[in-house]
């Protein structure tokens, strides 16, 4: 994908994100954009070579919670068809979240 093309995209990943926070949380749209916008998510989702932008709404907001309650994220990548766990102190819920959301793209 283009640089241009990810430029254009990120608003619309963020708008979907926003929205959920917002009704999830119970909090103003406001609030929400400064969560995210504040985040490591957010950074990570910046960064076209993360490859963070592929992940579903769902699967970002699953970041979201996990960077909200620990601080951290564990992020996966699917690189030369093969799963590499960037970080290993993942729950085995998270995990299985992960595979439910990228089955088609690991199968």
């Amino acid at each position: 994908m283009g640089q241009e093309q990810f430029i254009a995209l990120i608003p619309y990943i963020s708008a979907d994100l926003v929205t959920m926070i917002t009704k999830e949380q119970h909090i103003s749209d406001k609030d929400a954009i400064k969560k995210l916008y504040s985040s490591k998510l957010y950074e990570a989702l910046e960064n076209e070579e993360t490859k963070v932008w592929h992940y579903s709404t769902q699967m970002l907001y699953s970041l979201f919670l996990q960077e909200e309650k620990t601080g951290t994220i564990h992020f996966f990548a699917h690189k030369y068809h093969s799963l590499y766990i960037w970080e290993l102190n993942c729950s085995s819920l998270f995990f299985l979240q992960f595979l439910s959301c990228f089955q088609a793209h690991l199968f």
